[in-house]
Order: structure tokens, then C-alpha cells, then sequence
């Protein structure tokens, strides 16, 4: 009996604005706190961008990825938390792999949060 577990390499880019898009700094870019398979996570530059700049190697598929404000007012204000799922991103495979190895895979989302009330 062969054994074996779906995987892929990830890198994972895109922006974060506000809603007059506006670009806001110092966003955590996380998984979800309650996914299987966790990465590091990594935050919005000056310009709103992200890039994880590395491969995150998961296993099952890619979990919830959280986008989160953890200074508060300062870069802009209070922004609420939002969640997109693997399905809301636009996905770019960028090589390709064999057997259980899916290949490598670029996800790219632009994301607006809401300021909180």
C-alpha cells in the first residue's frame, strides 16, 4: 500500500487598503488560529503591499488566512479583521509537481478593511 499526503508550496501576495483605498501599514498576515498547518506570520509594508517572500509547504490544502490590525489607531486607524479563504484569492501555479507534491502556487489578493466603529 502506497502512503502519501496532497501538499503544495505557497507564496502569498496582494495589498491591503482601507476603504477610500488607502494603503495601511503594519497588517498581520496570518492563518487561521485554529488551522492544522500554520506559517509564520508577516505584515504590510508602507505601501499596504505584502509578500511572504518565502514557500509555505502545507499539507490538505491551504487554511483560512487572517488579516489583522494589531496597533490599533496608529497607520490609519482601527481596522476590523477579515478572513478569505483559499477560494478568494487569484491562484497562479508556477511550477508543477508530481505524485502527492501539487506544485508550487502563487495566491494574490487586494483586500479593503473596514475601520472599526
Amino acid at each position: 500500500v502506497e502512503y502519501g499526503v496532497p501538499s503544495a508550496d505557497y507564496i502569498i501576495k496582494g495589498s491591503v487598503t482601507d476603504e477610500a483605498d488607502n494603503p495601511i501599514e503594519g497588517i498581520v498576515i496570518a492563518p487561521h488560529e485554529y488551522a492544522e498547518h500554520k506559517f509564520p506570520p508577516f505584515k504590510t509594508d508602507a505601501s499596504g503591499y505584502f509578500d511572504s517572500d518565502t514557500l509555505y509547504h502545507i499539507n490538505y490544502g491551504l487554511p483560512p488566512i487572517i488579516f489583522s490590525d494589531p496597533d490599533g489607531e496608529a497607520n490609519g486607524g482601527s481596522f476590523e479583521n477579515d478572513t478569505l479563504s483559499y477560494q478568494q484569492f487569484k491562484v497562479t501555479q508556477l511550477e508543477e509537481g508530481q505524485g502527492w507534491y501539487d506544485g508550487v502556487f502563487e495566491l494574490k489578493a487586494d483586500i479593503k478593511l473596514k475601520k472599526k466603529e
